[in-house]
């Protein structure tokens, strides 16, 4: 309004927007420069992509807020800017960074899954392992990529040559890539003949899924009995706030119990562990429950439960050890199949029959896995090349083992028509046998 109480004419900008301004220390504010922005470091940039967070964060108050502590003449642009500019910059400087290491790579290594998200979208993931020029393992993971067709293993093999042909992956320096035991995706590399092992931790994972299966006779109950515990006292803050409660005049573990997920390995045989290990906190709960007391185990239950712990607890460790990215752990799978069979899972005179049952089963379980010859000579191969067995392959036949690895050696200082890492290895069709 005017002096006059009449309204002033709205100006009308022509061209392009004004651009926004900032405020100086002195509180003057002075436009916005993206040269500025480029030259100064973005904290929130890392913020983004390191916490996995949304793009629109940078547009919430409380975020502006806590940057301008920082420095009150930096303007934060908003999500688009992010989005389409500074992370895929991001990208580009690692991906060139990650290019320029892997053209400077003799051989590598990969591993591969498929996986679905929270929401079941479904994802193909694609990691890349190799050593630099100054002797560091790496692990790069290249891609992970939306996989909307049917996940057979013609679709698989494309998508994996896909991935090759777009990071510029010669195949003939590929070691040998390790998926999980899936019918399409191990038909998939095999099609492409690459050398293929199998995952450990999968492996045992499925030892212990079968072995469980295998005495479901004897278990059923008290395993229905330790789901449907655990599910009661998830399901109630009352249950939970009691049972931290009980935890505290007991003097035990301030913990909550876990529920058992198919797909995550080792969660078996925690919710079996944890359950013993809080059972007096538990009954203190539920004995004034009616609801509910049927859920307190009985010392038949508590028998089945520690017999089950007994056998799965000794092999938790291996799952982690041998799921190292900053190690090489292919060379240990041979020592620790042969701890795990012939030590740690072999039945003992304490043993109860249902602990000795679950832990041969698991033993045929794993041998089963790696019994196909090419497997065992891949095996044999990468720990006898490791420094800390000695030149021990666990086997009878380590001459040969020897004789055939110098042949290679010297194949490929020569530059012989060794051709490709796979056959240097002695990959062959039947690698995925099994």
């Amino acid at each position: 309004m005017n002096h006059r109480g009449t309204k002033r004419p709205t100006a009308v900008h022509v061209g392009p927007p004004p651009p926004p301004h900032v405020t100086n220390r002195r509180g003057c504010r002075h436009p916005h420069d993206p040269h500025r922005v480029a030259q100064q470091p973005v904290p929130a940039d890392n913020y983004l992509v390191e916490e996995m967070v949304p793009f629109n964060t940078v547009e919430k108050p409380a975020f502006k807020s806590l940057l301008q502590k920082f420095d009150k003449q930096y303007e934060l642009p908003g999500k688009t800017y992010f989005s389409e500019t500074a992370v895929p910059k991001m990208y580009n400087t690692a991906r060139a960074l990650v290019q320029s290491e892997l053209k400077n790579v003799d051989y590598f290594s990969a591993t591969t899954d498929m996986w679905s998200s929270v929401n079941m979208t479904p994802y193909m993931s694609l990691t890349v392992h190799y050593l630099t020029t100054d002797w560091t393992l790496k692990s790069r993971c290249l891609e992970m990529v939306f996989m909307p067709q049917n996940h057979t293993s013609d679709n698989i093999a494309e998508a994996l040559r896909s991935a090759f042909d777009e990071w510029s992956l010669d195949e003939r320096k590929l070691a040998c890539i390790t998926t999980d035991n899936g019918a399409n995706i191990v038909a998939a590399v095999k099609k492409m003949s690459w050398t293929w092992l199998n995952c450990f931790g999968h492996n045992l994972h499925l030892a212990v899924t079968n072995a469980i299966a295998s005495v479901k006779d004897r278990t059923a109950r008290a395993m229905g009995l330790c789901h449907s515990l655990v599910g009661a006292f998830s399901q109630s803050w009352l249950k939970r706030r009691d049972l931290a409660k009980a935890q505290a005049e007991l003097q035990t573990s301030q913990r909550g119990l876990i529920m058992d997920c198919p797909t995550r390995w080792g969660a078996k045989q925690r919710m079996v562990d944890w359950v013993l290990e809080q059972t007096t906190a538990i009954k203190r709960v539920l004995v004034d429950d009616r609801r509910h007391q049927h859920l307190i185990p009985s010392w038949q239950d508590i028998a089945v439960l520690e017999s089950v712990n007994a056998a799965l607890k000794p092999a938790t460790e291996f799952t982690d050890l041998l799921s190292g990215e900053t190690y090489v752990t292919i060379s240990s799978i041979k020592p620790v199949l042969k701890l795990l069979t012939e030590d740690v899972l072999k039945p003992s005179d304490e043993d109860t029959t249902l602990t000795s049952d679950i832990k041969r089963k698991m033993c045929s379980g794993l041998e089963e896995k790696y019994r196909p010859a090419a497997l065992q000579k891949l095996l044999a191969k990468a720990c006898l090349l490791d420094p800390r067995y000695r030149g021990k392959n666990f086997d009878d036949d380590t001459e040969e083992i020897k004789c055939t690895l110098i042949e290679e050696i010297l194949d490929v200082e020569d530059g012989g028509s060794g051709a490709s890492v796979s056959a240097a290895l002695g990959a062959n069709s039947d690698a995925t046998s099994g």
